[in-house]
């Protein structure tokens, strides 16, 4: 019988779940609970070819949890794989889990207090259920870690800062550009290449990679930093906050709170969910217009910034993940941007979420579904068998 892994996502609106089958990568089940603790809340999962939906409002992560283990009770599960967004300097490789590396996760919630949190508590909550089975998790941070260049990861802050509290660029979503560089390099029949992927969902990152390895990334210290994103303001003058917390009597924590939880896109046009905020902008809303323009254009600056970090035009730009995946609007916006660097979409292939978008003669764009489930999956098997 085939080992069959578990693999946990669990983040900061949803929590994404496959068995899979890592030897030779059959997904047997593949589901997402999505838009939690919202009157949109609900799970969606496919099981030999049927697809099923469980609609429930105001749907809590450990709800979730417990239809999830419902839904995969007839599997024998071998082995758990956890998604943890953060593992700091303590993790450079995926780590079976034990009382020490949950304790080095928790130490690690100020760094990423919108994920870190619900990775611990799904691990938690799945060891509950499966107390007999080895757990792993990991690090979307490792991927980053172990290759971007000391010019691309350190600031120019105190070297005290470096030395003695590890304070430089971390980079997450590693999981997700090292899968989609390795299916660019398989679809373009090009086993050394350049890519800038676009990891675009809630959370949002962009990555220059070398030939599978990272070499820069938008991300830093916490996921704050970088692109605008769902809830998340990304790059500010950190002036802001000691501003902030004297006209408005606050206190520091409160203040970095908001900006994680309360501003992005959301900030801007009053919703989170990328496809509301499109529906509000084709009906016209303004706020919503301009929550769109701002994201696009951050997005195509740091494009643009890794021509340099890559020698070039990469040989391909790989948009993916909820929103590079699905949003033909906010693709096309973003590579209008970059078209003094040649970029030209192809409208009907974009149109359909196709793989290849570029127009014919142009620099590479593709459409690649991420897959971090099954690099978790594969990892997970190394570590437990």
């Amino acid at each position: 019988m085939a080992t069959k892994i578990l693999v946990i996502n669990c983040g900061s609106s949803s929590v994404k779940f496959q068995v899979v089958e890592p030897l030779t990568k059959i997904q047997r089940i593949n589901g997402i609970a999505e838009r939690l603790s919202t009157p949109k809340a609900s799970i969606k999962w496919k099981i030999e070819g049927k697809k099923e939906t469980l609609k429930i409002p105001d749907f809590s992560h450990k709800m979730a949890f417990d239809n999830i283990f419902d839904i995969v009770k007839d599997f024998e599960i071998s082995g758990v794989g956890h998604r943890v967004v953060h593992g700091g300097s303590y993790f450079k490789n995926s780590a079976v889990i034990d009382k020490e590396v949950k304790d080095k996760i928790k130490s690690l919630f100020p760094l990423a207090p919108l994920h870190n949190p619900k990775n611990l508590m799904g691990i938690e909550l799945a060891e509950g259920k499966y107390a007999d089975t080895k757990h792993v998790a990991v690090f979307d941070t490792s991927f980053h870690v172990l290759s971007m260049p000391e010019k691309a990861y350190r600031y120019a802050v105190p070297d005290a800062w470096y030395r003695n509290h590890q304070v430089r660029r971390y980079g997450f979503h590693g999981t997700s550009h090292k899968y989609v560089a390795k299916q660019a390099a398989k679809i373009l029949s090009q086993p050394n290449l350049t890519v800038i992927s676009a990891h675009l969902g809630h959370g949002c990152s962009i990555a220059a990679i070398k030939n599978g390895h990272s070499f820069d990334t938008s991300m830093g210290f916490s996921p704050l930093e970088g692109l605008i994103m769902g809830a998340r303001s990304g790059d500010i003058d950190v002036n802001v906050i000691p501003y902030i917390c004297q006209q408005t009597n606050s206190k520091a924590e409160e203040v970095i709170d908001a900006l994680n939880k309360q501003s992005g896109f959301g900030a801007v046009s009053g919703v989170q969910d990328s496809r509301d905020l499109e529906d509000l902008y084709f009906a016209g809303n303004v706020q919503a217009q301009v929550a769109i323009e701002m994201f696009c254009y951050k997005i195509a600056k740091y494009i643009a910034s890794y021509f340099v970090t890559l020698d070039g035009i990469p040989d391909s730009l790989v948009f993916t993940a909820g929103i590079g995946e699905r949003s033909p609007l906010k693709r096309k916006i973003i590579t209008d941007y970059l078209k003094p660097f040649g970029y030209q979409i192809q409208e009907e292939y974009n149109s359909q979420n196709g793989v290849q978008i570029n127009a014919n003669g142009t620099p590479n764009v593709l459409v690649i579904p991420t897959n971090e489930e099954l690099v978790i999956a594969e990892e997970t098997f190394e570590l437990i068998k």
